[in-house]
């Protein structure tokens, strides 16, 4: 949504003092798969949820190991790394799900030296319910053992699938194993477009807006605070040194 959290707020302060809406394209809160997994945990498919573990692997990029970095990993532009721009998605996906996060424990290096970001995560969290979740994220590691994956394992069954690449939703319970198939529209961002244009003809609400997403900008921010805390103080203390 912005650069940080503290901008997010900025933003939404205007949109309520200027009556200007604000959307931002967390398109999974409205992708039919997603919604899907939202719908099998209402119903109780997996009883009571009790962990939810979220894995991204990502292989490094020929520019970036040559050093030509986007905007993306520049954390002046983008607030991080690939963490800031993925696991974003991520997150704010769990906050559809089982509403704001309740307390963080994290863990930022930067493994590979290839840019100034993070490229390695770890972090849990906690939701309503006394719901726990484990996220982690490696963007150094090699075409091999890249991954993409979403577990939700309640006290009855889990749900399996991933997050980027519509590998198909898998339920398994005491029924047995379902498998669904995780619509990829051909414009991916359809639906909440849908959505935006109806809620500005006053036909409805979306489901992404600058109030649920700021939330996602606040669990990012404190999740790599400490590491870009580190960062900054390293770099003063090279400053110094000059």
């Amino acid at each position: 949504m912005a650069l940080n959290y503290r901008e997010c707020i900025r933003i939404n302060r205007a949109s309520e003092k200027y009556r200007v809406p604000v959307f931002v394209a967390y398109y999974r809160r409205t992708l039919p798969g997603f919604l899907l997994i939202r719908d099998l945990i209402g119903t109780g498919a997996i009883g009571k949820v009790r962990s939810v573990q979220v894995q991204l692997f990502k292989a490094p990029s020929a520019e970036e190991k040559a050093g030509k970095l986007p905007w993306r990993l520049l954390p002046d532009i983008s607030g991080g790394g690939h963490f800031f721009d993925l696991a974003s998605h991520q997150l704010d996906y769990l906050d559809y799900l089982f509403g704001p996060v309740r307390k963080i424990v994290s863990l930022a290096l930067n493994q590979a030296n290839l840019y100034d970001a993070e490229d390695f995560v770890s972090a849990s969290f906690i939701f309503d319910g006394n719901i726990p979740a484990t996220g982690t994220w490696c963007f150094s590691v090699s075409q091999e053992s890249a991954r993409d994956s979403l577990e939700i394992i309640g006290d009855k069954g889990m749900i399996q699938t991933s997050t980027f690449s519509f590998k198909p939703i898998i339920l398994t319970n005491e029924d047995g194993r379902q498998e669904f198939v995780n619509e990829r529209p051909e414009n991916v961002q359809f639906y909440l477009i849908e959505q935006v244009v109806n809620a500005l003809s006053g036909k409805g609400t979306a489901a992404s807006t600058g109030i649920t997403a700021a939330r996602t900008s606040r669990v990012m921010d404190e999740v790599v605070k400490e590491f870009y805390r580190k960062t900054k103080d390293k770099r003063q203390k090279t400053k110094d040194k000059r």
